[in-house]
This record gives structure tokens, C-alpha cells and sequence, in this order.
């Protein structure tokens, strides 16, 4: 917790985590403390709030339940940085209404398209990059490796993006937090390499041409 104001630190304290050891609760409070601001942090505890919660049956690394306001963790990414800061950013989205941009606004509705998702996905990701404190390998290569088929080009991609939105691409530097990754965000995204996901629009056409084809033989 060392660098952080005590007023901080209490805004991270309101985030509430469950059945996680002292080592875990305090490795995700402190990616939160590098992740968000005082302001972002007291946004995502406000109201309902949001509750973290490790879970082996989740099937990815994170998962966001936003009619709960919950975070799911796989146990083995209970402590990875970039699936944590990528699941509070969903949050994130949710909560701050002052976010009016096309790319940093949620787009977590009830009825959500496959662009949508697919939209929601890829600026949560971008976020997630540009946040990154301190820039750091992550474990899970996420939307990226939905693009390419191999962990080198999606890392490659990562690299390249993190230069688009912070400017640097290097281990340990600092990335951006509040106004400044938004407006990062804005300008920057439609030049990125994960403005090009299209994940579940692929997936719901495939779907859609499936169901077509079992009509057809019927």
C-alpha cells in the first residue's frame, strides 16, 4: 500500500473482497490503488458497490456480472493485474455516468448486441492496457488472442497498442489513470490493434449459419 495517501487506501477498503487470503486481498487492493483513482475508486464502491469473489467455475480468467455488481477471479488470476484492472474497468464503465464518449461509455445494457459486446470487450481491454501500473507481461492475453493464433503476435499487439495509448511500451513504467486514460482512450482507439475485434459477431454468425443449415435439411 506504500505510495498511497490513507484517504486512497480507505477508498480501496470499501471494495469488498470474500474468502481470499490476506496475501490475495492485498494483492488485488494494491492493483487498484495503481490501477484508479481516489475518484474512480469511490465510484465503483458507491451504492450497490461491487463485491469480488474467487471462483474455480468461472470459465475464463474474470468474469463481470453486472446485474450483481460482482467480480469473478479464477483462483490462479486471483492475483494477475491485468484481469483484475480489466474486470473493475467494466465496472468502472457501469458506474461512471460522466462518461459520455462513444469508446469510454458503457455499453453493458439489457438487450446488448454482438457489436456491442464486441465494442464494450475492446475498449474494456484498451483500458486495461492503458492502466496498467506498473506495465508488466500480463498472464492472460485476453481479446488479443481471440485476433491471432498465437500468444506471440497477440503480446506483440499488446505492446504496440500500450505505445498507442500511454506512449511507452516498456516493463515497470506508469500508465494512465482517470481523465487522462479516457481522453487517451478517445482519441487513440480507432487507430489500435483491438479496435479490430469482431469475437462475437464472428461467433453469432456462425451460430445464425448454423441454425440456417439444420432449417434447411429440416
Amino acid at each position: 500500500m506504500r505510495g498511497h495517501s490513507q484517504k486512497k487506501i480507505d477508498s480501496a477498503k470499501k471494495i469488498i473482497i470474500l474468502d481470499v487470503s490476506k496475501k490475495q486481498d492485498a494483492a488485488i487492493r494494491k492493483v487498484l490503488l495503481d490501477s484508479f483513482t481516489k475518484t474512480e475508486l469511490d465510484k465503483m464502491a458507491s451504492k450497490d458497490g461491487v463485491t469480488v469473489v474467487v471462483d474455480s467455475r468461472i470459465p475464463g480468467a474474470g468474469a463481470y456480472d453486472s446485474e450483481n455488481k460482482t467480480v469473478y477471479l479464477r483462483p490462479d488470476f486471483a492475483t494477475a493485474g491485468g484481469t483484475i484492472t480489466h474486470e473493475f474497468t467494466h465496472h468502472l464503465r457501469l458506474k461512471d455516468t460522466a462518461r459520455k464518449g462513444e469508446v469510454t461509455r458503457s455499453r453493458i445494457v439489457p438487450e446488448i448486441t454482438e457489436a456491442d459486446r464486441d465494442l464494450e470487450e475492446a475498449a474494456t481491454t484498451a483500458e486495461t492496457i492503458t492502466r496498467l501500473t506498473p506495465y508488466h507481461e500480463v498472464k492472460n492475453v485476453s481479446y488479443y488472442g481471440k485476433m491471432v493464433d498465437n500468444e506471440e503476435g497477440a503480446r506483440r499487439m499488446i505492446d504496440d497498442d500500450r505505445m498507442t495509448f500511454v506512449g511507452n511500451a516498456e516493463m515497470g513504467k506508469v500508465g494512465l489513470k482517470g481523465k487522462r486514460a479516457i481522453n487517451a482512450l478517445e482519441k487513440q482507439f480507432d487507430g489500435s490493434e483491438i479496435a479490430k475485434l469482431s469475437y462475437y459477431c464472428r461467433v453469432q454468425s456462425a451460430k445464425d449459419t448454423l441454425i440456417q443449415k439444420r432449417k434447411e435439411k429440416k
